[in-house]
């Protein structure tokens, strides 16, 4: 479960994940989430980015939701008065 949380966490294809679990299962055991976790980091580039969230926190406006311009749940706005988004987040 925590595997597919980080990969989640850091965009990684179904495949991507699949050739992960290829090496980790022939080349190296890991025996702990943390030293997995590296094996991860270290295998893909993981760069820091940010986004535009919603006011409120409720969710932040990426893969379906990048075209929505207020929150669902809400109707809080993505952007202020003069075009600018009202929060991202890293």
């Amino acid at each position: 479960m925590a595997l597919f949380a980080h990969s989640v966490a850091h965009g990684l294809t179904e495949e991507a994940l699949a050739h992960l679990l290829k090496l980790s299962v022939r080349k190296a055991r890991y025996l702990t989430p943390y030293l997995l976790g590296k094996f991860i980091e270290a295998s893909v580039n993981v760069a820091q980015r940010h986004v535009d969230a919603y006011r409120n926190g409720c969710v932040a406006f990426t893969h379906k939701k990048k075209e929505q311009t207020a929150c669902d749940d809400c109707g809080a706005a993505r952007y202020d008065a003069h075009g600018k988004p009202v929060k991202q987040v890293a």
